[in-house]
């Protein structure tokens, strides 16, 4: 049985489950149980005599695969552990002579990449640093004039050669300036988009010896005249270098056209758009021309077509099951030996499909994805028969799965995919599924949900073909997911109260926005759902949600997002009636942090729970018969970051308990004050930590589903960190603050409206600006002491805030310092309870 629930932002990246009651060794052994698949950032694939040959960067520390038909008919790592790190992009050399050069771009654990190389195809051992000299490389693109890479600074660079040969630097846009996209047409001639001012993006040809940057004029609309223009890639006809295609666009993706090399676009086509000005698929990550076709997300253009066709549904047989697979936006190359035959990326990994004279063929996963380390477990839930048996389920990004006959004393049980249901997506939704859940009751029962806010159920969960059903729909709850792409949300929790009565939780965050999200409840099986409110206001919850934790006599939710003022928790003391959420005082930081992990323990009455926020942990405690708690930071002193991810407790043991920040483990076994680093986490090679849960003794990771077990070594302790108390030290554990819900007194003034100094304010690069909210009651009085929160919504390294809370003063208003950082346009929110006022932030160079 899941005993937390927690999910925080679009990557989720580690799983953990522990039932020992000691800590592991330094040296543990890693046995894979069966799960195989990645998200693929990019595909290419290359003519050698013949045998194409095809390699995948996957979004993981495993980096780059190659299909290896040789011998084992299986992927193979070839840059890991040799080099660890996520492949963001791998391209191979068109130059003549060069063909069995294969470059690549990968990211170590900080986010700094470079481009390595192999010039032997790819294979494992012959990979090196060959581009030292980039700095912050993030496009490649192949030419048979060159290998061409752009960089987040703004510059373009060549190698005319092989492996051995330099980069050249052929132009740059200067400092601020970042290259998105990059397409050539021949040695002379090149197009790029270029960002810069944070998010305002311009198509660039470059043309000329030496070359000369010629911006394009941008569109003035998308097809369907709802919202503004977004692009961030493009791509010029390899047979006409008038023809040109841009592309972008997340809340609605868009594609332009145009035949004389710049404007006007003579056609376009966006996802809002209905018939032939119908953009169908997701958000533009490549553009692919291919004889005289073009495919952007796959999605097709054929020939003289004014409508796009997208690739169908692959189906794969694993064992005895078939599996529906999609196709993604993320990768896709054409076979140089068949130009029919297309490879893209799936939500499994990577499919093969054919596309010829307008029709698509679809084919299956290329070797199901055999041997491929990467699918980000999101969410794990067991239900025990016996302590050998057990029913499994994982939620991933590559979709849902059940494990036919787990054993957790034995590896072997799920070793290969034949042992598994995977991966299987309700009613064919293909979004990644982030949570899944079962009835702690019913076995049978089982709930998930997925990134584009929508919850789904089975009541067959222990069949091997379940049939699932929709219940929940972010898209009709826009009064808390918002209006912009309500179906842009994540599931982020799912949890049933255990045993009082029959009510199940979910909450979900909208990823578009970052500033919307809810709480609802269902009392009949998810039939019909009820959004739950908080009590200062009444109103719904409509702010990110990114964590709950049910119990049978209380709920926790754990708030906050990039773009909400939000943070801190919220707390449901009645969890079978219609009460509302309070939103409790700990006196700690936890109030003005966003919260990411909730878990807690019941023993003998006395209460504990833990906090992971992004900006540390903390632990608080109700004892038996008592309604205060106290609460003190119990941050690990040796955690290298505070952006914990993370937090699970022993529910036999309050005082051992695991957090996760980064790509490291933390343990106590004495509530806090000492913290150790679990096992084999902290080193370079170990995956990132996003989700522990306490249970079997398995990990989900951004690599797969593994097994722990220990080689009975001593672990080697860290540090001992030092437990910092928000409390003074004392033999008489303090009450206060306390979380009691109580009558809010009556105030002289009731805060009635808000005003700001400004609507629009400007400012130049490097200056400081005062702005002045105020609030006021129905009679024009002045609040003394009402809370507001500021929070930047657009721009965020455009300008700092001096302070994300302060309190008013005796003549209601609190004050809020704007240092501007960088030119563009800013968006700020300040919020008290349920009023709210944003102003709009210019700033330029001076």
């Amino acid at each position: 049985m899941k005993k937390c629930m927690s999910m925080f932002g679009g990557s989720f990246l580690f799983t953990l489950i522990i039932c020992t009651p000691f800590a592991f060794a330094a040296g543990v052994e890693k046995v894979n149980l069966g799960i195989y698949g990645a998200q693929v950032q990019d595909i290419t694939s290359y003519d050698n005599s013949g045998t194409t040959e095809i390699l995948i960067g996957i979004d993981s520390i495993k980096g780059v695969y190659k299909w290896n038909t040789s011998t084992s008919f299986s992927w193979e790592a070839v840059t890991y552990p040799d080099i660890t790190g996520k492949c963001s992009e791998i391209e191979a050399n068109l130059v003549s002579g060069y063909e069995n050069d294969i470059y690549a771009i990968i990211s170590d654990s900080t986010g700094a990449s470079q481009i390595y190389a192999s010039d032997s195809g790819g294979s494992y051992g012959s990979w090196v640093n060959i581009a030292t000299v980039i700095p912050a490389p993030g496009v490649l693109t192949a030419h048979s004039s060159g290998l061409y890479a752009g960089t987040y600074q703004g510059d373009v660079y060549r190698n005319t050669g092989g492996t051995g040969n330099p980069f050249t630097l052929l132009y740059s846009f200067g400092s601020g300036s970042e290259i998105t996209s990059l397409s050539v047409y021949d040695a002379d001639t090149m197009f790029v988009m270029v960002r810069t001012g944070g998010s305002i993006v311009t198509p660039y040809k470059l043309d000329g010896s030496p070359l000369i940057a010629t911006a394009l004029t941008l569109p003035s609309s998308p097809a369907s005249g709802s919202g503004s223009v977004a692009v961030e890639i493009i791509g010029v006809d390899p047979t006409d270098v008038n023809t040109i295609f841009i592309a972008g666009g997340s809340a609605n993706p868009q594609v332009y056209k145009t035949t004389t090399g710049d404007s006007p676009w003579t056609s376009s086509w966006d996802f809002e758009s209905s018939g032939a000005d119908n953009f169908p698929g997701g958000f533009p990550q490549y553009i692919r021309f291919n004889n005289n076709r073009v495919f952007i997300s796959a999605s097709v253009l054929d020939g003289a077509s004014g409508s796009w066709s997208h690739a169908p549904i692959l189906s794969s047989t694993v064992g005895s099951y078939t599996v529906d697979t999609h196709v993604n936006d993320g990768a896709l190359d054409i076979n140089p030996n068949d130009t029919t035959n297309i490879y893209m990326a799936t939500d499994w990994a990577i499919g093969e499909l054919n596309y010829n004279s307008g029709t698509w063929t679809a084919v299956s996963e290329v070797g199901n994805n055999n041997g491929i380390e990467g699918v980000v477990l999101n969410d794990i839930d067991f239900y025990e028969y016996s302590s050998t048996h057990k029913e499994l389920w994982i939620a991933s990004k590559s979709g849902v799965g059940r494990a036919v006959n787990f054993d957790p004393t034995d590896s072997l049980s799920t070793a290969s995919s034949s042992d598994w249901i995977f991966p299987m997506f309700p009613e064919t939704d293909g979004p990644p599924v982030t949570e899944v859940t079962i009835n702690p009751n019913d076995p049978s029962i089982v709930f998930v949900g997925n990134n584009a806010g929508r919850v789904y159920v089975t009541t067959t969960g222990t069949s091997t073909s379940p049939a699932w059903a929709k219940v929940f729909q972010a898209e009709d709850h826009t009064g808390e997911f918002g209006s912009t792409r309500p179906e842009h949300s994540n599931i982020t929790a799912i949890g049933f109260v255990p045993s009082v009565c029959n009510r199940i939780y979910i909450a979900g965050t909208n990823w578009e926005t970052g500033a919307n999200g809810g709480i609802f409840y269902s009392d009949d099986d998810g039939i019909t759902w009820t959004a739950d409110t908080i009590n200062s206001t009444g109103a719904t919850i409509d702010f990110p949600v990114n964590t709950l934790w049910v119990t049978d006599s209380e709920v926790w939710a754990g708030v906050g997002g990039e773009n909400s003022a939000e943070t801190g928790l919220r707390w449901r003391l009645s969890v079978c009636l219609t009460n509302s959420f309070w939103e409790p005082s700990t006196g700690t930081n936890i109030d003005n942090e966003v919260v990411t992990s909730i878990d807690g323990t019941t023993i003998s009455g006395d209460v504990t729970v833990y906090i992971a926020t992004k900006g540390g942990v903390y632990k608080g405690e109700k004892p038996s018969g008592s309604s205060a708690w106290t609460w003190q930071t119990v941050t690990p002193s040796s955690a290298t970051s505070t952006d914990f991810t993370s937090v699970t407790v022993n529910p036999s043991d309050a005082n051992n308990a695991y957090a996760a920040v980064g790509n490291c483990i933390y343990e106590t076994t004495d509530g806090g004050v000492t913290w150790t680093i679990f096992g084999s986490s902290c080193s370079d090679s170990h995956e990132d930590v996003n989700v522990l849960i306490f249970d079997d003794i398995l990990a989900g990771t951004a690599i797969g589903l593994f097994s722990y077990s220990s080689n009975d070594t001593t672990p080697t302790p860290t540090q001992t960190p030092t437990l910092t108390p928000d409390i003074p030290a004392s033999p008489t554990p303090r009450t206060t603050p306390t979380l009691t819900p109580t009558t809010t007194p009556k105030e002289e003034c009731q805060a009635d409206s808000m005003q700001v100094s400004s609507d629009k304010t400007s400012l130049f690069v490097g200056e400081v600006k005062d702005v002045y909210v105020k609030i006021t009651g129905n009679d024009n009085c002045l609040v003394e002491g009402a809370s507001i929160k500021a929070k930047v919504t657009k721009g965020k390294r455009l300008l700092n805030l001096s302070s994300r809370k302060e309190t008013t003063d005796a003549n209601g208003e609190a004050v809020f310092a704007i240092t501007a950082n960088k030119s563009g346009k800013a968006k700020v929110m300040f919020k008290s309870n349920n009023l709210k006022k944003k102003i709009s932030v210019t700033i330029e160079e001076d």
